[in-house]
């Protein structure tokens, strides 16, 4: 039974070759298709690089979940929105991931322009910076004469640089830990 259908099967492509030949065509050669032949799997590079276009959604009220209000009232295929992912956050909050911006353009412009602007908060997620820890920083130094000196020494603003936060260590000294671009990290480095 096999043997037939192959068999039929070759006799049809010989006959539409040689009548696309009779016709003065050439015929379109054509690549074997195998059955496992699929597409190569996205890299990390081309997966990082990729920009997200990201709302991050938090309830006003402490009470109200962000994700059970947003399935409520919005419905991305009327909205015509495609979100790829809904993650949650803390404190009830859930970050939408859309395709593009005009997505995510028209998802914050439904929440402002409805009922759910009482319930949620919008934010854009904030870049986060890399971290340099500075060691050895007497106790009573204050956080802006630590930004000032580093501002100095890496020529940028003061306002660039943050102080995450201070870790105490023994013999009155403290650590600070300061996040920054990482053209600033890099000079500081340097």
């Amino acid at each position: 039974m096999d043997k037939l259908y192959a068999s039929s099967l070759i006799s049809d492509l010989r006959d539409s070759w040689a009548e696309q030949v009779s016709l003065g065509k050439e015929p379109a050669q054509s690549q074997p298709i195998s059955p496992t032949a699929r597409a190569p799997p996205p890299t990390y590079a081309s997966v990082t690089s990729s920009s997200r276009h990201t709302i991050l959604l938090f309830p006003k009220e402490e009470d109200t979940n962000a994700l059970r209000v947003l399935k409520e009232h919005v419905n991305p295929v009327k909205a015509g929105l495609s979100i790829t992912t809904v993650r949650p956050l803390r404190k009830q909050g859930v970050a939408v991931d859309c395709c593009s911006k005009e997505d995510a353009q028209k998802l914050l412009s439904q929440i402002k322009n409805s009922k759910l602007a009482e319930a949620l908060d919008t934010k854009r997620p904030e870049p986060r910076y890399p971290r340099c820890v500075v060691y050895d920083i007497p106790n009573g130094t204050e956080d802006t004469e630590v930004l000032e000196a580093m501002s100095i020494a890496t020529g940028a603003n003061s306002s660039d640089l943050k102080v995450s936060f201070k870790i105490k260590s023994k013999n009155d000294r403290s650590h600070f830990v300061v996040s920054a671009r990482p053209e600033i990290i890099k000079a500081l480095l340097a």
